[in-house]
């Protein structure tokens, strides 16, 4: 199988929605298709609560076109976290760390996944202004 194997996509967290997230100003991690990078956004809006960027990865290929695909949040505090360094007096983003014990694993088919690729990136990007 060739495709690509993460992706950020809009999915519901429940821990998001309790918390109202997202919120404009909050910092969220999403993966960049074209760079293949991840990196840190700012929520430009308020979003609808618990409605927020997720990465999705594939962890594993499974028999019967099947893949074991890992989730996590993207909002700061809720699956990653963001390392900070002073360099004079400036303080910058340094990198980004997943919390290991908010990921989620799920069995997904291969058209399943194919979906979620080819899912529009538009709203997305309208309502993060990426």
């Amino acid at each position: 199988m060739d495709m690509q194997e993460i992706v950020t996509r809009v999915a519901f967290c429940k821990k998001c929605f309790k918390n109202g997230s997202p919120k404009k100003g909050q910092k969220i991690m999403v993966h960049g298709s074209s760079s293949n990078l991840f990196k840190m956004i700012e929520a430009s809006d308020y979003g609808y609560p618990g409605f927020t960027p997720h990465t999705f990865e594939i962890v594993k290929y499974l028999r019967d076109e099947k893949l074991l695909v890992s989730s996590i949040c993207g909002i700061e505090g809720c699956g990653s976290y963001f390392v900070y360094e002073v360099i004079n007096h400036r303080q910058r983003h340094s990198f980004l760390k997943f919390i290991e014990e908010n990921l989620e694993f799920e069995t997904f088919t291969s058209e399943r996944w194919s979906a979620l690729m080819y899912l529009s990136e538009h709203d997305f990007a309208e309502i993060y202004k990426v």
